[in-house]
């Protein structure tokens, strides 16, 4: 039983160990969903044999910081004294700070409701 133990341990091992560079990817997400899949299905006594489980779990909390820095929405910052809306600039003529006053008001209503 100890060998089949450490054979299925060491298959898990390994797929932990391809997981390589955790990247922003399909690729990237299978290899890691793959090795948890394998892992989570080992017995108690097999998951000790496990070596590199902290590999795993790191690749996991890696992925997902990279998801959430992709979906995070882009907008411009504050500091760069570009509309909040649209990006652009709005300091010109009277128009443009019209435009700019509008494009704010939106910009609060938009984020009190959450569509933005």
């Amino acid at each position: 039983q100890a060998l089949a133990d450490q054979a299925a341990a060491d298959e898990v091992i390994a797929k932990i160990d391809s997981i390589g560079e955790v990247e922003y990817t399909d690729a990237s997400k299978a290899k890691i969903e793959a090795a948890r899949d394998a892992y989570d299905a080992l017995t108690g006594a097999q998951k000790e044999l496990v070596t590199n489980y902290d590999k795993l779990t790191g690749a996991e909390k890696s992925y997902a910081d990279l998801k959430a820095d992709a979906e995070k929405p882009d907008e411009p910052s504050q500091d760069d004294g570009l509309c909040k809306w649209c990006g652009k600039d709005h300091s010109g003529n009277l128009w443009q700070k019209i435009v700019g006053f509008f494009h704010n008001i939106l910009y609060f209503f938009a984020h009190l409701f959450g569509q933005r």
